[in-house]
């Protein structure tokens, strides 16, 4: 099983791929579809969210995705249906500062660091409580 750890939507029951079954082996190479979200997962074995835990069917926050590793592996938001992705060089939106490596969301957004596009996204989405915002300082 890939180091995405064992809770992510790579072993979730509600992954259409995966049948209903819960836990690993996972949906091997089979596409991943959200049953919850009606929504494809394009890297499942690195997508999360608090059903996974839970099962229940009702969305329970939105998706979370791998998140620059900067002090371990950190868990990042997507924002509605747009995965953040790490990405090569990028120009901070929220600071400006020039990275070797960032998040990027969409085309013409990207982050320097976690903390940065949390604040961004925290803007977009006030009040919505995260299961891992632990991993991040307040802006």
């Amino acid at each position: 099983m890939p180091n995405g750890g064992s809770d992510n939507c790579g072993t979730c029951g509600f992954n259409l791929a995966n049948e209903g079954v819960w836990g690993p082996p996972g949906c091997g190479g089979a596409e991943a579809f959200c049953a919850i979200r009606i929504l494809p997962i394009p890297n499942p074995y690195w997508t999360y969210c608090a059903n996974r835990a839970s099962r229940e069917r009702e969305p329970d926050g939105p998706l979370f995705s791998q998140g620059l590793y900067e002090k371990g592996y950190t868990r990042v938001p997507w924002h509605g249906e747009a995965e953040p992705r790490i990405c090569g060089a990028s120009s901070c939106q929220v600071c400006g500062r020039d990275a070797e490596r960032g998040l990027k969301l969409a085309e013409e957004l990207t982050f320097c660091c976690n903390a940065h596009y949390m604040q961004w996204w925290g803007e977009r989405h006030p009040g919505i409580r995260l299961k891992w915002t632990h991993d991040f300082q307040e802006p």
